[in-house]
């Protein structure tokens, strides 16, 4: 994770289950554990970019309210969207394969080191 520009923070699959506090629905297999990244990471971060399948993806929310999480999937691969009030992705908000994501505080423009 990168956050104004700088790297901060590195999850793996092996660490994910410390930090994941959520659990969203809409998944094949019902529900699953996830990371709420704007309380995980420090409040008043927002997701302004993610590397995902090894492209660069400009993120913004797609509804007022909707949160960014990202979550594991059954091959231990990292996959983000954005979920409603009640846990439920947004259609059209996963990004598969995720292996950055760029967090900016308040006006701050985050770039790649």
């Amino acid at each position: 994770m990168i956050v104004d520009g700088k790297p901060r923070q590195t999850i793996t699959p092996e660490s994910f289950a410390k930090v994941a506090r959520l659990q969203i629905t809409g998944q094949r297999e019902g529900s699953a554990a996830a990371i709420d990244v704007g309380r995980a990471f420090g409040s008043g971060l927002q997701v302004v970019e993610l590397t995902a399948g090894g492209t660069r993806v400009k993120a913004a929310p797609p509804a007022r309210g909707a949160r960014a999480v990202i979550h594991l999937t059954r091959r231990a691969r990292f996959k983000f969207a954005w979920i409603d009030a009640t846990g439920e992705p947004i259609d059209g908000s996963k990004q598969r394969d995720v292996s950055e994501l760029v967090l900016a505080t308040g006006s701050q423009v985050a770039t790649r080191p």
